[in-house]
């Protein structure tokens, strides 16, 4: 099952398997709980899950390490127009 491949996963990757395990099956959990992709949004739920976002303690990632958001400088943007 999924707790057995965690548990294969840490072993492989040489890791500490309660740790490992509870990283995974973190990210198992986040992804399953995310919004579908194009799925549409009130501006409550919109505004909810921002504000959520950014008292996270990793707001920049996502749980499987993909970026979120980018902050550039207004000269960064301006060079891409």
């Amino acid at each position: 099952g999924m707790i057995q491949e965690l548990i294969h996963t840490a072993l492989e990757k040489s890791k500490d398997v309660k740790e490992e395990v509870r990283e995974q099956l973190a990210v198992k959990l986040a992804n399953r709980a995310a919004i579908p992709v194009g799925q549409f949004l009130t501006p409550y739920e919109m505004h909810e899950l921002v504000s959520t976002l950014f008292v996270s303690t990793m707001p920049n990632l996502t749980p499987d390490g993909k970026r979120v958001l980018v902050i550039k400088k207004c000269s960064e943007i301006e060079k891409m127009f």
